[in-house]
C-alpha cells in the first residue's frame, strides 16, 4: 500500500489517497543485481558524433611535427576558441605534450580566457588555471615585448577567425610576428578553418588604422595561416614562418562542413550563422541602429526605434536577397552600464527591426545584404539614419544612388587583393 499526497505552489496539501499496489513478485532480484542496473542507466550515452573531417594545426603538431617545439621554451598566443576536436584547450593539449616546456601565455581582444572588455593590462601576471605567466597583446602595446619573447625560445599562434577584417587576431598576430623578427625567435601558426570557405571575397576593403593595421575586405577568404604568410613576405616581416597546415579542410568547406564544435572566439560571436552574417553587419556597429548587441541574436537582428519593421521586412523578401528571409522583430538591447555613446544607439529602448533568417549559408553575401538592410529601415523613416560607413559605400547616401551599384563598387575596390591572395593560398 502506498500513500500519496500532492502538495501546492502556496504549500497547501491535498487530502492522502490509499491505494494496494498488489503483491511483492515472487523472487525479488539480488540488491547486487539492482544496483548494477541502476549504475548501467546512470551511464550517458555514447557519442554518434562522426570524426571531424578536418585535423586542426595543433592537432597535426603534436602528431607530426612535435619537433618544432621540443626541449624549447614556448609561447602560445591563445583564446578559448582554441580547442582541438576533443575539445580540449591548445593549452592543455600542448602542456601535457611530452618534451613541451610552455612557459607564457598571450592573450589578444578579450583576453587567453575571452572575458575580458577593453584594454588589458597584464604583464607576467599567474594564470589562475595553469599556474603559467600571461601577458597582454591588448594593452599599452599590440606587440609582445622585447623582455617578454627574449624569455622564450620559439612562439606558437593559435586562435578562432570568423573570416572577416573587423576581428583584430589576426592584426595581433601580425603584430606579433614583426617582433619575433626583430628579436631572432621563430613563429608557428597553427592554423584553423575559415569558417566562411575560403573561395569568396567581399569589399570594401577596411581601412580603420590602429591595431587595424592592414587594409583587408571585410570578407577576406583566407585562413589565419595564409594571411601570415602573405604579410611576412608583402610587409618584409623577415620573420622565421612556419605554418602547420590542417589536414583535411578544403577552401568550398562552411563551418558546417568541418564537423568540428563551435566555440565562441569573442563574446558576442555565440554561433556559425553570426558569423556567416557578421562582415557585412558589423557596418551597423558604425550608425545609430542597434547591430544586436545586448540580445541573445546580435547581429542576426538589427532595428531602431524609428524603423518599421512590417514594412522593412516586407520590402528586403521583395528584393530576392539570396540565402535569407526577413522576420519583422521587435527588441530591446539591453546594457546596463552607463557611458559613452558617440553612435546614439537606442540602448534599453524598444526597436523594430529585422531578424535574418539563413537558409543557403554558401549563397549568401554579407555585404550586400547589410547594404539591402539599411536601404529598406531607412526608408522606412527618411532622414533619420545616421552612420559614418567606409567610403566606398558612403556614396549610397547620395541621390539616386543604389545598392548594386555599391556592391559593384565594392568588387571592383578588392579586384587587386583577390590576385595578389592567389600566391599565398595553402589549400585547394
Amino acid at each position: 500500500e502506498v500513500a500519496v499526497v500532492a502538495v501546492g505552489r502556496v504549500g497547501n496539501e491535498s487530502e492522502r489517497v490509499h491505494r494496494v499496489l498488489g503483491s511483492l513478485p515472487a523472487v525479488v532480484p539480488p540488491m547486487e543485481e539492482v544496483a548494477a542496473e541502476f549504475e548501467a542507466s546512470q551511464e550517458p550515452p555514447r557519442s554518434t558524433r562522426r570524426r571531424p573531417r578536418v585535423k586542426l594545426g595543433v592537432e597535426v603538431l603534436v602528431e607530426e611535427h612535435l619537433q618544432l617545439v621540443e626541449g624549447k621554451r614556448v609561447g602560445l598566443i591563445t583564446n578559448p576558441s582554441a580547442v582541438g576536436s576533443d575539445l580540449r584547450s591548445s593549452i592543455d593539449i600542448l602542456a601535457n605534450a611530452e618534451g613541451v616546456n610552455l612557459v607564457a601565455l598571450f592573450g589578444a581582444e578579450h583576453g587567453v580566457r575571452g572575458a575580458e572588455e577593453g584594454r588589458i593590462d597584464q604583464d607576467g601576471e599567474v594564470d589562475s588555471q595553469t599556474g603559467i605567466p600571461v601577458y597582454s597583446l591588448y594593452g599599452d602595446s599590440f606587440a609582445p615585448k622585447k623582455e617578454w619573447l627574449e624569455k622564450l625560445d620559439v612562439l606558437l599562434f593559435d586562435i578562432q577567425g570568423v573570416g572577416s577584417a573587423w576581428y583584430t587576431f589576426k592584426y595581433s598576430m601580425s603584430f606579433a610576428m614583426e617582433a619575433c623578427a626583430e628579436v631572432g625567435i621563430p613563429f608557428i601558426v597553427l592554423d584553423r578553418p575559415n569558417p566562411l570557405g575560403g573561395r569568396v571575397v567581399e569589399g570594401p576593403l577596411l581601412d580603420l588604422g590602429s591595431i587595424f593595421r592592414h587594409d583587408l575586405p571585410l570578407r577576406h577568404g583566407m585562413t589565419y595561416g595564409e594571411l601570415a604568410t602573405m604579410w611576412n613576405e608583402t610587409e618584409r616581416f623577415g620573420t622565421d614562418l612556419t605554418v602547420v597546415r590542417m589536414k583535411g579542410w578544403r577552401r568550398s568547406m562552411t563551418w558546417d562542413e568541418t564537423g568540428l564544435f563551435w566555440i565562441m572566439p569573442s563574446p558576442n560571436m555565440g554561433t556559425f550563422e553570426t558569423a556567416i552574417v557578421y562582415p557585412g553587419q558589423c557596418l551597423f556597429e558604425r550608425m545609430n541602429m542597434s547591430e544586436g548587441r545586448g540580445t541573445t541574436k546580435p547581429f542576426l537582428m538589427v532595428g531602431a526605434p524609428w524603423v518599421d519593421a512590417d514594412r522593412a521586412a516586407a520590402d528586403l523578401n521583395s528584393r530576392g536577397i539570396e540565402g535569407a528571409v526577413y522576420r519583422p522583430v521587435h527588441f530591446i538591447p539591453k546594457k546596463l552600464a552607463e557611458g559613452a555613446n558617440p553612435r546614439g544607439k537606442p540602448w534599453n529602448e524598444m526597436c523594430g527591426g529585422v531578424e535574418i533568417m539563413l537558409t543557403d549559408y554558401e549563397a549568401y553575401r554579407s555585404v550586400e545584404a547589410a547594404l539591402h538592410i539599411i536601404d529598406a529601415c531607412r526608408r522606412t523613416s527618411p532622414g533619420s539614419l545616421t552612420w559614418a560607413p567606409p567610403a566606398t559605400i558612403e556614396q549610397l547616401d547620395e541621390q539616386g544612388a543604389t545598392v548594386e551599384e555599391m556592391v559593384e563598387k565594392c568588387r571592383e575596390e578588392v579586384e587587386d587583393f583577390a590576385e595578389i591572395r592567389r600566391k599565398y593560398l595553402l589549400y585547394r
